[in-house]
Order: C-alpha cells, then structure tokens, then sequence
C-alpha cells in the first residue's frame, strides 16, 4: 500500500494537488499559525480587545478582595462553585458595553439568556439554526418559541385548522 502511494505522489496531478495546498495555507491560513491570531483572546470590540490575562487578573484581583474580607483563603475551586467566574465574565463584558457606547456595535454569542437580556438592546434568537425570534429584551422574553426553546416552560403552537 505504501509503495502505491508513493508512485501515486509521483504524478503530475499528486504535484498540482500539493500545490494547491501549499499555495491555499499561503495565503488564507498559514500567517495565524506564526502571529498567534485569535490565541488568548477572549473578546474583541474595535479595537479593544479581552485576552484570557486580563480575565484571569480580574478573576484573581477580585479572589484576593474576597478572602482580605474573610480573613481566610479560599480555594479557585469554591469561588468558581460560588459563581465568581461568572461575575467576573459580566464585568468584563460591561466593559465592552462602554466600548460599545462610543459607536461601535457588538455581536455577542452566550446561552446565558439572563446576562443577554441584561446586556443587549436587540436579540436574536436561534433554535436548531433558524431565527426563532428577534426585538427588545422584553418582547423575545414573551416569545412563545422563545419560552420553548431556552426559558423552560414547554409551549406548544397551535395546530393549523384546530379550533382556537
């Protein structure tokens, strides 16, 4: 099997394929492997950016405030189980919301419908790939699909031709 592949490789067609390939990393892919694009990155506004630092020197910051409090030391462990991480993420996520307010818009992607509808103005909403619903807070808040799909209570639409 080897030595097919290797009179195989041999070809023009194997030459052109290898080519291509070498050609494509040239240009679209290759250049991110040697910056480092997108590594430590947690979010980016313009040209503001969140690297995974910044959030660890929050996330640390905030865990040396809590136990100065205490007077005792505690754990990552307890203070991720005390919901910390989560704080800090909405800290740093108001802080892209005052970027936000000097013009730039911002798409957020989260599964944490209370911290989206806290933060945004406009949501769209997707289940399973579609726009289920889009608006304010409030209206995709009251969005039957919405209700459905990611707030917990089980709505059931209406069966065409049924009596209402």
């Amino acid at each position: 099997m080897l030595e097919a592949i290797k009179r195989g490789s041999t070809g023009w067609v194997a030459k052109i394929l290898l080519a291509v390939l070498v050609f494509s990393f040239a240009i679209w892919g290759v250049a991110d492997v040697f910056t480092g694009w997108g590594r430590g990155s947690i979010a980016k506004v313009g040209d503001h950016e969140i690297r995974v630092e910044d959030f660890q020197r929050a996330f640390q910051n905030e865990l040396r405030n809590i136990q100065n409090r205490a007077g005792r030391r505690i754990s990552t462990e307890d203070a991720r189980a005390a919901g910390l991480d989560d704080r800090m993420s909405r800290y740093l996520a108001w802080q892209l919301v005052y970027i936000a307010t000097g013009g730039t818009a911002m798409l957020v992607v989260d599964h944490d419908t209370d911290f989206m509808f806290e933060l945004c103005d406009r949501i769209i909403v997707m289940d399973q790939g579609r726009i289920i619903a889009e608006g304010t807070p409030e209206e995709v808040r009251a969005d039957p699909l919405v209700v459905d799909a990611y707030l917990g209570e089980r709505v059931r639409p209406p069966r065409w031709g049924a009596p209402s």
